[in-house]
């Protein structure tokens, strides 16, 4: 099961997404960091069985949140996304806070954190999580602080440590 899953909407945060996953994955191992794309869900998987797994067994949630997660609308070009009660972003979030698992709010490009009136019902105790902070020219500094935040917050652990060379061994799990 996966450690860490990232929440994220595709037209919004996808490319800081990508990125996250990619700096999560070196740190935490490739098993242990959950991205629906990137050979998180297979191709022929029900999709909602995989997400549901993952969820069920994921340690920590990080949700981005960026200049339009707010206000993303549905196929009909009105309703708001996270208004929609099949909305994969809402249903993920609020699956991970009813699980009481730590869930961060990852803010991306200058995004303010939305205010409890802005969010759905069972969204309203995302405000109560401390978020984070990732700008682009920051990116090491502001994950490296986010990594420790989540081994803080969790039993996982770095994959590899390196040890002094000796025979037979180079490196260790943890």
């Amino acid at each position: 099961m996966p450690g860490v899953f990232i929440s994220y909407r595709r037209i919004d945060t996808l490319p800081w997404a990508g990125r996250l996953f990619a700096d999560l994955r070196k740190t935490f191992g490739a098993p242990q960091v959950f991205m629906d794309i990137n050979g998180g869900i297979p191709r022929g998987a029900d999709f909602e069985q995989v997400l549901a797994g993952a969820l069920a067994g994921c340690d920590a949630l990080l949700a981005l949140i960026g200049p339009q997660w707010l206000l993303c609308t549905g196929a009909d070009g009105k309703a708001r996304r996270l208004d929609l009660p099949e909305d994969w972003v809402r249903n993920e979030i609020a699956t991970a806070l009813r699980r009481n698992v730590p869930v961060v709010p990852v803010l991306l490009g200058g995004t303010p954190l939305p205010g409890r009136v802005e969010l759905p019902e069972d969204l309203h105790s995302l405000c109560q999580r401390e978020q984070a902070e990732v700008t682009d020219s920051r990116w090491d500094y502001d994950i490296g602080e986010l990594i420790k935040d989540v081994i803080k917050l969790t039993m996982l652990r770095p994959w590899m440590t390196w040890s002094p060379p000796t025979p037979g061994s180079v490196c260790s799990r943890i």
